[in-house]
């Protein structure tokens, strides 16, 4: 088979793995007190979105179009089953050919599988490596991001979708410049999955819903000195594993150095056999998206 495919001999397919999380989009006109962040009815606003986050992407993801450079994608639906919705997208591309000694342009419709797993658990999306369809599967998560936030947008509901990257990225870095880091930085989006808050402290996750923050940072950062940081640190194992599963880059700065480094370069890569696929193996696919253990 052709290495653009990313299929191995046996068969198998090449996944990038991505995780999506939601954030509820306010509407500001039906709270009783839109002045007061800290208002029960505003608070309350948040909550009654948040609990039906996951049903009402289920309903919309039949119904979502896709497009890229002005053009919509062709869509083919392989299955849905509880909490697992898998389809191909297609692009259409001409291409170059040889025939009879003659050279024609002809049209080619490759696609990729897209496996989304919808569980409020998790939260996931699978997209199938294949440079013939999209240089970089980052462009695969975009064309599906920019068709949910759409569709999401009248359920007053946000969503991102971010590439899940290697833990120990960021220690291998904290190793290699052991004494010198002057500063770490750690970005969250909303933590709706209670993976990933449970690993959240009590403090940042309140604070963040109390004022409808979407985004929020915890900066460590030494003037005089360097950070003292090692895995035996239970916060910064927790921030690091939080940040590399929801694809949330750290910012590091080392002292002596103008650049700051950002981790998220690294991503990980399941491999899933078609024929799992076709054959409806969704016992197999969800652990292979449970499990994201880099170690």
């Amino acid at each position: 088979m052709s290495n653009e495919l990313s299929y191995s001999e046996s068969g198998k397919l090449n996944f990038n793995i991505y995780t999506f999380q939601f954030n509820p989009i306010v509407d500001y006109s039906s709270v009783k007190y839109p002045h007061s962040l800290f208002d029960s009815a505003f608070l309350e606003e948040q909550q009654k979105v948040m609990k039906v986050k996951n049903e009402i992407f289920k309903n919309i993801l039949d119904l979502s179009k896709y497009h890229w450079k002005n053009k919509e994608l062709k869509t083919k639906k392989i299955f849905e089953q509880d909490d697992l919705f898998v389809f191909k997208l297609s692009r259409s591309k001409n291409i170059k050919v040889e025939k009879d000694f003659r050279q024609e342009i002809t049209e080619t419709q490759p696609s990729i599988y897209i496996i989304i797993y919808n569980n409020s658990e998790y939260q996931k999306i699978a997209i199938q490596e294949c440079r013939n369809v999209f240089v970089d599967t980052d462009i695969a998560a975009r064309i599906l991001e920019n068709s949910f936030v759409e569709k999401l947008k009248s359920y007053n509901l946000n969503i991102t979708i971010r590439k899940a990257y290697r833990r120990n990225e960021f220690w291998d870095f904290i190793e290699q410049h052991k004494e010198k880091i002057c500063m770490v930085k750690f970005e969250f989006n909303y933590p709706n999955l209670p993976s990933l808050r449970a690993k959240f402290s009590e403090a940042m996750k309140e604070t963040a819903k109390s004022i409808s923050s979407d985004n929020v940072n915890a900066i460590f950062k030494s003037t005089n000195q360097t950070l003292v940081i090692n895995k035996d640190n239970e916060t910064i194992c927790n921030l690091n594993d939080v940040s590399a599963e929801a694809g949330n880059p750290i910012t590091i700065k080392v002292k002596g150095s103008k650049k700051y480094h950002k981790t998220g370069e690294t991503f990980i890569i399941k491999e899933i056999d078609e024929l799992q696929i076709q054959s409806r193996d969704t016992t197999f696919i969800r652990k292979i998206l449970e499990d994201l253990n880099d170690d």
